[in-house]
């Protein structure tokens, strides 16, 4: 096989303004906006050289209990979990701490660099698979979403939400959700958090999550903590149902565990976790986790982990053993590494073992901006060795009155 190499750069661009005066009041109106570039250098000629896309755009107006926010924007917790949408957003305050937002709009779909139809495996998947075929791209106003989310909030208490999203695609039902969550924060040094998600579409509980955190015994930076946790997912229920990846996704997955931390004197962390893993197909898996950490204090000037993993699956199970650490060597300067090692218990494509290791310098001055430089090395049953090296600068601007 020919030998490529590929120069690729990363640029990305925030810009904000908030508590600005407007039309519609004093203090009341925020703006942002995000991009993000690549270019990459010695790209083949039937591939794309350079791409770019809009993250977000959007002006948020407070009024009174009320507040606006218009543009590109993320819609995330509840029953969306986590989208992008080109359109209104509206948030109540009301009463006895009730709070309702509410939104609507266009679905941001994948732009410039990506393929859009992933779904089209039917009549247009021969042209769809070509590289240099052209995009197809989606008629906007058939891909749409809206939905709210109704929650009450105490601060002696804690939080309770329903919520609802729903979104189509290409003028089809891609989801219709409901969901529901809470954290209760009233115990003292017991906080307990869960949300779930049902689908109207396939009539079952798509995602339920569940998790407890037990500070059993803490003074000063000694202690003890007991975190616990439940997770059942139908994957295929949270995908599209447009798409034909819902059909071929894995089943159900239900998994419990949990993890004992110790905090010890002189910086040390000691914490070892455990979870058992149930398939409605196949074997039962389960995963187990040891490590302990060091830090020389709260800036953690030194660092220092060694973790050790074990995980049984189905097909095959595997060891880890993961070993990083992070010198502050002067106020501005830092080394860090890390490295892990695999072994599986049946050999993948020919190979038993797997090897990853990195080390980058950061140099991270009071000025706006930063520098890192890097590498890593990598051998593993898909590359025999995988050597890169990498170097970022990057530049803030903050022009906020403080």
């Amino acid at each position: 096989m020919p030998t490529e190499t590929l120069v690729p750069w990363h640029q990305s661009l925030s810009l904000g303004a908030t508590h600005l005066d407007s039309l519609f009041g004093k203090d009341g109106t925020d703006i942002q906006v995000a991009a993000w570039g690549q270019i990459i250098g010695g790209s083949p000629e039937d591939q794309q050289s350079a791409t770019w896309d809009l993250a977000s755009a959007f002006v948020t107006q407070r009024a009174g209990p009320l507040v606006f926010q218009l543009g590109r924007q993320v819609i995330s917790g509840g029953a969306a979990r986590y989208r992008r949408m080109d359109g209104v957003l509206v948030r109540a305050n009301g009463p006895v701490g009730l709070r309702l937002s509410g939104y609507a709009g266009w679905t941001a779909l994948p732009r410039w660099d990506q393929w859009y139809g992933y779904h089209d495996l039917g009549a247009n998947y021969d042209s769809w698979k070509q590289p240099n075929a052209y995009p197809l791209y989606a008629d906007r106003s058939q891909n749409t979403m809206g939905g709210f989310l109704l929650d009450w909030h105490d601060d002696d208490i804690g939080t309770l939400g329903v919520s609802f999203h729903g979104q189509a695609e290409r003028d089809s039902i891609e989801s219709r959700n409901l969901g529901a969550n809470f954290a209760l924060t009233h115990f003292e040094n017991v906080s307990l958090t869960g949300d779930a998600i049902f689908s109207l579409e396939q009539q079952r509980l798509a995602d339920v999550r569940f998790s407890g955190l037990w500070d059993a015994y803490r003074k000063g930076d000694v202690g003890v903590s007991l975190l616990g946790e439940f997770l059942h997912t139908v994957p295929s229920a949270l995908l599209s149902q447009a798409s034909i990846f819902s059909v071929f996704s894995f089943g159900e997955l239900t998994e419990a565990g949990g993890e004992l931390i110790t905090r010890l004197p002189l910086g040390f962390t000691i914490s070892g976790a455990g979870y058992a893993q149930t398939y409605n197909e196949g074997s039962p898996g389960a995963r187990v986790r040891g490590e302990v950490r060091f830090a020389s204090d709260k800036e953690e000037t030194v660092m220092a982990r060694v973790q050790a993993q074990r995980v049984s699956l189905e097909t095959n199970g595997y060891w880890v053993l993961r070993l990083a650490a992070r010198y502050r060597f002067l106020p501005s300067w830092s080394l860090a590494a890390d490295a892990y090692r695999y072994a599986y218990d049946q050999a993948v494509d020919g190979r038993t073992e797997s090897t990853f290791g990195s080390t980058h310098l950061v140099y991270e001055p009071k000025a706006p901006w930063d520098a890192r430089v890097g590498a890593t090395l990598a051998e593993s049953p898909y590359a025999s060795l995988d050597a890169q090296c990498m170097a970022r600068l990057a530049l803030h601007w903050d022009r906020s009155v403080r």
